[in-house]
């Protein structure tokens, strides 16, 4: 597993493939932890503007509902945005897999509860497939 590094200095450019685990504090983001997760995932929709990013998306695999306000507050680009809401949280790390594995997104998040060791492998394997890298949030 390696840190998400979100700037573009060339020790960084073309380091696709890779997991990384943001662990917050409690059951569930509290204000603060909203405010800093959307800030950086809105920081991350713009990057398909970017020649290294190459028209891709960042998906956002959410099992809750997002308002228009959030992503209007945060100043996320809809344009380097899917979000992706599963039926059930079950379903997020496969659903997790095929959008890393379809290699159309340059960075796939989900907000999720913790993986195992082997769904995990699963899931590196399916970014470097995919050329993408992959951010799970999930609680302490």
């Amino acid at each position: 597993m390696q840190a998400l590094l979100l700037s573009g200095s060339p020790s960084t450019q073309n380091r696709q493939g890779y997991i990384s685990e943001i662990i917050v504090a409690g059951n569930a983001l509290n204000h603060t932890q909203t405010d800093i997760t959307f800030a950086m995932l809105a920081h991350l929709s713009h990057q398909y503007k970017k020649p290294e990013s190459a028209g891709q998306w960042l998906t956002w695999i959410c099992p809750t509902g997002l308002g228009k306000e959030a992503l209007q507050r945060f100043d996320f680009d809809v344009l380097g945005l899917r979000i992706l809401q599963p039926k059930q949280a079950p379903e997020i790390p496969r659903l997790m897999e095929r959008a890393l594995a379809a290699g159309n997104s340059h960075t796939v998040v989900v907000h999720c509860q913790a993986i195992s060791h082997k769904r995990l492998a699963r899931l590196e394997r399916a970014a470097s497939q995919g050329r993408c890298n992959g951010l799970i949030i999930r609680p302490q």
